[in-house]
């Protein structure tokens, strides 16, 4: 019990040092004032902080709609919108540039997987998660 102690506190100290308020996203990245983009911001500043992360998860909730699914408006228009937005804004900040960072990105789909076999019943509904796509960021070559 004394070592998990120690690790939470050393862990605690180090998520102090890291200065998320004072964090500056780089490239002219502009992270979404949502959940998921001031979650990738805080992922961003915890990888340039070299605090040692091997592997993160967010998540962003919501997409189970089955209505108000137009491509210009509506709730699914908004999810899509800060999904992109918010990657998009990881992916300057932390993997373009001359700082970048070796970092994938794996982004899994609960309705992907059960697409061909639920079609009938709509094109979100649920079924298990799988790998929709990915992106791979390797270190600038000067």
């Amino acid at each position: 019990m004394r070592d998990s102690a120690k690790d939470a506190l050393r862990t605690v100290n180090l998520l102090k040092a890291i200065g998320f308020s004072q964090y500056v996203p780089a490239n002219g990245a502009v992270y979404p004032q949502t959940d998921f983009g001031k979650g990738l911001r805080a992922l961003a500043a915890i990888i340039k902080g070299d605090a040692g992360l091997e592997a993160a998860h967010l998540d962003i909730g919501g997409w189970d709609t089955h209505a108000n699914q137009g491509p210009t408006s509506g709730t699914m228009h908004t999810l899509m919108q800060d999904f992109s937005n918010s990657l998009g804004a990881f992916w300057a900040d932390v993997m373009q540039g001359a700082g970048s960072h070796n970092v994938t990105v794996v982004v899994f789909s609960s309705s992907a997987a059960m697409r061909a076999r639920t079609a009938r019943r709509g094109p979100t509904t649920g079924g298990p998660a799988s790998p929709s796509s990915w992106a791979r960021g390797l270190p600038a070559v000067a």
